[in-house]
């Protein structure tokens, strides 16, 4: 839980250390020099798995409150109805976790939108503009080139674009799989 309720900026600095080419932590730990946020082709997977781990404790959290919320009396009677392991967690657990699955999706989609600190620490948008991500073109957009008109078109658009997909996302979620337990 601690990357995810640390600050993103101060990941993103810890980050930059330990990805720096020279006297890095990783770099060390491969025992050859690897340019992992100069190089276009390894930057943006760079940072997309400092953010991957920083949410790791987030969807960790909600899904084990999912899981602890499934009545154990629906898989005994799978076991007893003859299920086995992957049987009873593809037609019991995984069905019981729509919810937890949709809240978790909706919440990561829109996270992931709103990257903007760690990149900024970690990269800057650059190499050649392979991180600028849609947050920090915003940025870029409205404190850098003064054109805020522009930005703020662009995060109307990028709403629009949240709602879409949050709403579409719902929509196949919308099925709820219930057992009533009498």
């Amino acid at each position: 839980m601690l990357p995810w309720i640390s600050a993103p900026l101060a990941l993103g600095v810890v980050w930059r250390w330990l990805f720096d080419p020279s006297d890095g932590a990783i770099n060390e730990l491969l025992g050859h020099r690897v340019e992992w946020l100069t190089s276009p082709s390894l930057a943006l997977p760079s940072v997309a798995a400092v953010t991957v781990w920083t949410n790791v404790g987030y969807v960790a959290l909600f899904f084990l409150a999912g899981l602890a919320g499934i009545p154990q009396q629906c898989a005994e009677a799978a076991r007893i109805d003859g299920a086995g392991p992957w049987q009873g967690f593809w037609r019991i657990t995984l069905p019981l976790l729509r919810p937890t699955t949709f809240f978790v999706l909706a919440t990561g989609v829109i996270s992931s939108f709103q990257v903007f600190d760690t990149v900024w620490a970690m990269t800057g948008g650059g190499p050649a503009g392979r991180t600028e991500v849609v947050a920090y073109a915003i940025y870029r957009e409205a404190f850098v080139d003064f054109r805020m008109g522009r930005a703020a078109a662009m995060s109307v658009v990028l709403f629009l674009l949240l709602i879409t997909v949050t709403v579409a996302q719902q929509t196949y979620f919308r099925r709820r799989t219930t057992y009533e337990m009498g």
